[in-house]
């Protein structure tokens, strides 16, 4: 690597063309085919000649065997019938024009959606995130829809069968804690001679993810529990936190609403972070010099939020 990436669909005609970067998996892959076709990454099924390639496939060796790649994309439906299609699309057409259009129409427009099911309500939000993640610079302009979707109410919920509701906010979360997973590996591995790399894709992914998380976090639509939980996964104890990890956090403590920086509660996770941190510099390895470089960074948010 670096190749590329010729994509194709069974009836020849050229979708794409994609440069594999250092370190890309193949969620990276299918993320930058989604991006460039709208077909969306768990709808792809890719060929090389007779075969597919799956998650534990190498591109790393599909890469090496050529400059370039010839890959045949498969379209499926995640509902095996095709019926959630035109929803997902439409909800993708609303949320592109977000940046072109006022606030309340984009609301509106989502308001005015047939959602009658949970399958449904949960494409939504899963798009919701998947559409927010491509545009980083956008992070905030989306969370403002989340937030009116869920403080107005606008979109059904339902009855999960342990009784409980099912509503847009609770879906979003989990939408969010799934394309979290993806980022990782958050530690680094434990024998020096194992080497853990992230595409630059990988951590604008991550960047990106950071962003909207803390602005959704700034309009107190989810709990500090669940950030806590979240920044403390990527950096606690045991092991060494990878660069993603760190720059993740720094990324997001700097985002952080100078108004909510007041709580006390707020106070003490960012100490804990902080103190977690200078742990992490202490050491005599390559995580310890890029903590140092985050805990740098970060104090400095934290004097200008002051």
């Amino acid at each position: 690597m670096p190749a590329r990436v010729h994509v194709t669909a069974l009836s020849g005609n050229v979708l794409c063309t994609i440069d594999l970067q250092e370190g890309d998996c193949l969620a990276e892959l299918r993320a930058a085919i989604e991006k460039a076709t709208q077909i969306d990454a768990d709808e792809q099924r890719l060929f090389r000649g007779a075969e597919e390639l799956r998650s534990d496939t190498s591109l790393a060796a599909v890469a090496a065997a050529a400059e370039a790649v010839n890959l045949v994309l498969v379209q499926t439906f995640q509902d095996d019938t095709g019926t959630l299609l035109p929803l997902r699309r439409e909800v993708r057409a609303i949320l592109s024009d977000a940046a072109d259009v006022s606030l309340a129409e984009v609301v509106s427009r989502l308001a005015r959606l047939n959602v009658t099911t949970t399958e449904e309500l949960t494409n939504l939000a899963n798009i919701f995130v998947k559409v927010a993640l491509a545009q980083p610079s956008g992070g905030e302009t989306y969370a403002n829809i989340a937030q009116r979707l869920i403080q107005g109410r606008v979109l059904p919920s339902f009855k999960a069968e342990d009784g409980s509701q099912l509503n847009f906010a609770r879906l979003l979360l989990s939408s969010l804690q799934e394309s979290f997973e993806e980022l990782g590996p958050f530690r680094l591995p434990n024998r020096e001679e194992e080497v853990v790399q992230k595409s630059a894709r990988q951590m604008e992914r991550a960047v990106a993810h950071a962003q909207l998380l803390c602005h959704l976090f700034n309009r107190r639509l989810f709990s500090l529990g669940v950030i806590s939980q979240v920044l403390w996964q990527l950096i606690g104890p045991p092991g060494r936190p990878t660069p993603l990890s760190l720059e993740y956090v720094h990324v997001f403590l700097c985002l952080i609403d100078k108004r909510l920086v007041q709580h006390e509660q707020v106070q003490k996770l960012i100490e804990k972070v902080v103190t977690r941190l200078v742990a992490l510099s202490t050491a005599s390895d390559e995580a310890a010099s890029h903590s140092e470089s985050v805990l740098g960074k970060i104090q400095c948010c934290l004097i200008a939020a002051a």
